[in-house]
C-alpha cells in the first residue's frame, strides 16, 4: 500500500507568511524541522509527500527539488478533488 502525506504549503510549510520586496519580488520562509522531516525521515517509512496548493509560486517548486517532493499541484482550488485523483491513480 502507498502512504500518501498530503500537504498544503503556507501555515504548513511556512509561517503563512509572505514577504514583499519594493519591486514586487516575493520570499517565503520554510522551516528547516518541516524539510528534515520531509527529506529524511518520511523515506525510511515509505511515505510520500505531496503538495497540494491554491497558489503558484517558483519559490515553491525551489524548495520541493531541494527536499525531494515529485508530487508537487499548483493553482488547484479544489484540493479534495485533486486527492482523490491521486489515490485513484495510486
Amino acid at each position: 500500500m502507498i502512504k500518501f502525506l498530503v500537504m498544503d504549503v503556507d501555515g504548513t510549510l511556512t509561517d503563512g507568511k509572505i514577504y514583499m520586496g519594493d519591486n514586487g519580488e516575493k520570499f517565503k520562509v520554510f522551516d528547516i524541522k518541516d524539510g528534515y522531516g520531509i527529506k529524511d525521515i518520511l523515506p525510511q517509512y515509505g511515505i510520500i509527500p505531496v503538495i497540494i496548493t491554491a497558489r503558484n509560486s517558483k519559490i515553491l517548486l525551489n524548495r520541493c527539488k531541494e527536499l525531494g517532493i515529485g508530487y508537487v499541484f499548483q493553482n488547484v482550488r479544489e484540493k479534495q478533488v485533486k486527492l482523490r485523483e491521486i489515490i485513484e491513480f495510486h
